[in-house]
């Protein structure tokens, strides 16, 4: 009787890297029909290999190996400021909204200082937001842009 005995192995679990990996720093695109910008994040594929041990006599296995694949790929865009807008009232206005709500201690000065990037960098990704661009959602959670109306 020739029996097969499956199971998954997670000695080759493994992220697929031709997929890309998680962005730490973000590319900055533009969509050339909404002349917005945004970054893609990119959660690449993970793949196990199931391994099947095929009794063909008495005694006597073969052993299969093939990838399952556990979790596509996904890539999510998530919208930006653009640089341009990213103007020194901008840059301003985000430590006064961070100032404000006693998460930002350094001084105002309208300028990319390395506290203010940290800020922003804390501040996004616990909103699972992993740039350190300015995003759309944040300014806009902040009130430091135009939140569309949903109708």
């Amino acid at each position: 009787m020739k029996q097969a005995i499956w199971m998954i192995s997670l000695i080759s679990s493994f992220a697929l890297s031709a997929c890309g990996g998680d962005m730490g720093d973000s590319t900055v695109l533009r969509d050339d029909a909404t002349n917005t910008c945004f970054t893609d994040k990119i959660t690449p594929a993970i793949i196990e290999t199931a391994i099947e041990h095929r009794q063909v006599a008495d005694g006597t296995f073969e052993t299969h190996k093939r990838p399952v694949i556990i979790r596509e790929r996904e890539v999510v865009r998530i919208d930006l400021i653009c640089p341009e807008d990213q103007t020194p009232d901008f840059i301003a206005s985000l430590q006064r909204a961070f100032k404000a709500r006693n998460l930002y201690g350094g001084p105002v000065t309208g300028t990319w200082t390395a506290e203010t990037k940290k800020t922003l960098f804390d501040y996004q990704t616990v909103r699972g937001l992993d740039t350190q661009e300015p995003t759309l959602a944040v300014a806009q959670e902040l009130g430091l842009a135009i939140t569309p109306i949903k109708r």
